[in-house]
């Protein structure tokens, strides 16, 4: 019947909608976390900095409601942040991710499981990076 035929039309545009979605969530996640550690050591940072620190106003704007949208850019930024050497500021991130996606999905589910395992990451990090700067005379620009 027509009716049929114009649902079929309309879930499959949804579904091309959300595969269109998928990809530019994607492709921005990957971009914004591509830069390794290595390279922000040689680069100059503040582009990603602007970019992040715009990222981190919008989420503290009521702008965005779905805690799960919400954990998921505190992954990504908390990840790119740890990626160029902002440790502190990844601390901001990623514990919450975790915490979010822990209260939603709940504490086994894969995706926390993921989250949990970026925000340990970080305190390996966080305590290595301490314990090389108690041991040297460098400063620290972390």
């Amino acid at each position: 019947t027509a009716a049929n035929a114009k649902l079929s039309e309309q879930q499959a545009a949804t579904t091309r909608e959300l595969q269109r979605a998928n990809e530019v969530k994607a492709v921005m996640s990957e971009m914004l976390q591509s830069v390794s550690p290595e390279v922000a050591e040689l680069a100059d940072t503040s582009l990603m900095m602007n970019i992040l620190t715009a990222a981190e106003r919008r989420l503290e704007t009521d702008e965005l409601t779905d805690p799960l949208i919400r954990a998921e850019l505190h992954l990504i930024i908390g990840n790119a942040y740890m990626n160029i050497g902002r440790l502190e500021r990844a601390a901001r991130h990623l514990p919450l991710a975790a915490q979010t996606r822990a209260d939603e999905l709940g504490r086994d589910h894969p995706e926390t499981l993921i989250a949990r395992t970026k925000a340990a990451a970080l305190l390996f990090e966080q305590e290595r990076w301490a314990g090389l700067t108690s041991r040297s005379s460098f400063p620290s620009k972390r």
